[in-house]
């Protein structure tokens, strides 16, 4: 979940005050873990390399649609929020290395 901050998905607040996720994702969902869950695992991982080698770490993933992360963000802040689907190109304009 941490990738919703400081990166080309991270939301902006708009004109007229709303927080606004302008993604390229349509109708789809983007697969989202906290990295903090993973750090117990991770660290399992790392102390124990005999028994961890080969083993698949399972670890639990959201798909979430952005609609639906606007729509929580809403219920859980009290602040109005949207999703808003964007092309490549309006994504990338929008951002300081669109003008590449």
């Amino acid at each position: 979940m941490e990738i919703l901050s400081l990166t080309i998905i991270t939301p902006t607040v708009e004109d007229d005050g709303v927080v606004t996720w302008r993604v390229l994702l349509g109708k789809g969902s983007m697969i989202h873990v906290s990295l903090n869950d993973c750090e117990y695992y991770v660290r399992w991982l790392f102390d124990r390399p005999e028994r961890a080698s080969g083993i698949d770490l399972e670890v639990v993933i959201a798909h979430i649609p952005y609609a639906e992360l606007a729509s929580a963000f809403e219920k859980v802040t009290g602040y109005p929020a949207r999703y808003i689907d964007t092309s490549l190109e309006g994504l990338l304009a929008d951002h300081v290395w669109g003008s590449c």
